[in-house]
């Protein structure tokens, strides 16, 4: 009996021990908007004034300056996207702004592989990190209730609480902190994505995707999120971003998602901009300087996408036709693709 009475005061003094840690890493962490997404004040404090939005997942993040296009088009925009943003996330991140402000346009990202992501396997890190930029405990824990298993509480909590290791160590050294200049964007350094030579043939269309891999969830809540939008009196275009010349190169079936998501957007009234297949973004991009892995634009690629794509849509907004800055599809791009010249010169 004596045994066991220490036992159990062993494993309450662990239980408490492991309590106060938990408390005071994770709330710390919450409290400071430690971390450079964390920014629920910032976009409080820009309450009412919002009228054009961006949600995507890390493409959108890396990809998109809010400051360029406010500069050109004399907008107020806020990049509401973070990496691997579940669906459902990306609606309640807006649905709270189009609630609070006056939001004309909605910019949703999609790219070839939005559709085929599995929540149990990809969304793990999305959701802690839409957790994290909520304002009160209240929306967390609702959060976490409609949308989270049992282990993805655990796989949250436990990201939740390295993180606030984290932050602790940096509130020592003092750093740390959202930059609300940013206003959401997310920079990432140029990494040279260049295909050396010897490589060009055998990576050409190397990798596959396949529509059959698309779930339906996913598309009904993108559909929900395009509703939404409307619902608010909200103008949703759908974009895809540009991605390195090495990434079309190696991936095949992209007129596929092409084909697709144009009959998709025909199909739900939607505007949608290729912006993958921008007539001069051999001028605009290049695989040395222009991003930041295969499919991310670096800040350098991300500040010549932003400034060329507000020139098309001011174009588009004082009724101009668009249509003939884009190739009509990736194969037609991959003609003037230097890895296509360098190829045939093989």
């Amino acid at each position: 009996m004596r045994n066991f009475k220490q036992a159990a005061l062993s494993a309450l003094c662990f239980l408490v021990v492991i309590t106060l840690i938990s408390v005071a890493c994770i709330g710390l962490y919450y409290h400071t908007e430690w971390q450079h997404f964390m920014d629920g004040r910032v976009r409080k404090s820009l309450s009412g004034s919002l009228d054009f939005l961006i949600i995507g997942s890390s493409l959108a993040w890396n990809g998109f300056v809010p400051q360029v296009l406010d500069e050109e088009l004399g907008v107020n925009s806020y990049n509401l996207s973070s990496g691997v943003m579940p669906m459902h996330a990306k609606k309640l991140m807006v649905e709270k702004e189009l609630k609070r402000n006056p939001v004309k346009t909605v910019l949703i990202e999609i790219a070839y592989d939005t559709l085929t992501r599995d929540t149990a396997q990809d969304y793990s890190e999305g959701d802690e990190m839409v957790i994290s930029r909520m304002d009160t405990w209240v929306e967390r824990f609702e959060y976490m209730q409609a949308y989270l298993s049992i282990n993805d509480v655990m796989n949250v909590y436990s990201r939740a609480l390295l993180r606030g290791v984290q932050a602790w160590l940096t509130l020592i050294h003092g750093g740390g902190g959202v930059d609300a200049a940013k206003k959401g964007y997310y920079p990432r350094v140029s990494n040279d994505q260049t295909i050396a030579p010897e490589e060009i043939a055998a990576t050409y269309h190397k990798k596959s995707v396949h529509l059959e891999d698309y779930r339906q969830a996913n598309i009904d809540e993108l559909i929900d999120l395009i509703e939404t939008c409307r619902t608010y009196g909200a103008e949703p275009i759908l974009v895809t971003f540009p991605i390195s010349d090495r990434a079309n190169w190696t991936v095949d079936h992209l007129t596929d998602y092409e084909a697709w998501i144009v009959e998709f957007c025909r199909e739900q009234g939607c505007v949608f901009y290729n912006c993958n297949l921008l007539l001069d973004r051999y001028e605009l991009f290049s695989d040395n300087v222009s991003f930041f892995d295969p499919e991310h634009l670096s800040d350098t690629g991300a500040q010549a996408f932003t400034r060329r794509f507000s020139e098309l849509l001011g174009e588009v907004w004082a009724g101009e036709n668009i249509a003939g800055a884009f190739y009509p599809d990736s194969e037609a791009m991959l003609q003037d693709s230097p890895y296509m010249k360098l190829m045939m010169a093989r």
